[in-house]
């Protein structure tokens, strides 16, 4: 089957490698587990033959949809759904959070941060996560304050779990084969951020600096809480730029800016 440019299709063609992955997964019979690109069931295979309660197979591609409810539509457990990830919804295909779901796939390139961040924000669903990603994003997740890695999807993604990178898979295992190699990370979701007074307003001001991360802070602070208030803050010194800060000093920024401002 052609694959499609618009859909970033660069399929796994390593069956030592998607048992790999799989297996990172530690399923067992009180699991809910989604795929993320299904597309020809590479990973699918592996997938099917574990214990589980319920899996949904999410694919944007219908005509790979079609082949996977061929394959799987009649497994008890199993469901197909031919849409975009990124709006599907956590409420109304598992009701109430729990942490008996579980994420894997080989996520497209060109949406990567968005996919992840959707993951995020809905984490209380999810207890662990493994994923394909392109090499650089593996770096990015795990890398230090002061890095050119170091950004806002690092800083989020250590509010709310633990990443840890499993192993790189050459570029030439994939199908068309891309520009860069990949690597494969776990994440468990078990980070309780209790000491950020307000989530939303610490995303939005990670977001804010980040924009200009060679920016002094006091510099990006002015447009986002207004001039009026950056004399009063202490938490942090100014005159740092957005990437020299750690997580939990972007979180006093956070917590001090949320009082001054509400």
């Amino acid at each position: 089957m052609k694959l499609l440019r618009e859909y970033s299709q660069n399929f796994l063609q390593n069956s030592r490698y998607a048992a790999q992955i799989v297996q990172a997964l530690e399923l067992n019979a009180e699991d809910n587990l989604i795929e993320i690109g299904a597309g020809a069931g590479i990973l699918t295979q592996y997938i099917v033959s574990q214990h589980y309660r319920r899996i949904q197979l999410i694919e944007i591609d219908p005509r790979w949809s079609e082949l996977l409810n061929q394959k799987y539509g009649n497994i008890p457990g199993v469901k197909i759904l031919s849409q975009d990830f990124l709006n599907y919804n956590f409420k109304s295909n598992w009701g109430e959070a729990s942490k008996q779901l579980k994420v894997i796939g080989n996520i497209p390139y060109n949406i990567t941060s968005q996919i992840i961040f959707k993951l995020l924000e809905n984490y209380h669903y999810i207890s662990r996560i493994v994923l394909l990603v392109q090499k650089e994003v593996a770096d990015r997740l795990k890398a230090d304050p002061g890095s050119k890695e170091y950004g806002i999807t690092t800083i989020l993604m250590a509010t709310k779990g633990h990443v840890k990178k499993l192993f790189d898979i050459g570029k030439e295992n994939f199908r068309p084969v891309p520009k860069v190699d990949s690597s494969v990370i776990l994440v468990d979701l078990d980070v309780i951020s209790d000491d950020i007074l307000d989530y939303e307003s610490f995303v939005r001001l990670i977001r804010g600096i980040f924009r200009k991360r060679r920016k002094k802070i006091k510099n990006s602070l002015s447009n986002i809480i207004g001039k009026d208030f950056i004399g009063q803050i202490k938490s942090i010194d100014l005159n740092a730029r957005p990437e020299q800060l750690s997580v939990d000093e972007l979180k006093l920024l956070a917590n001090e800016t949320y009082k001054l401002t509400n």
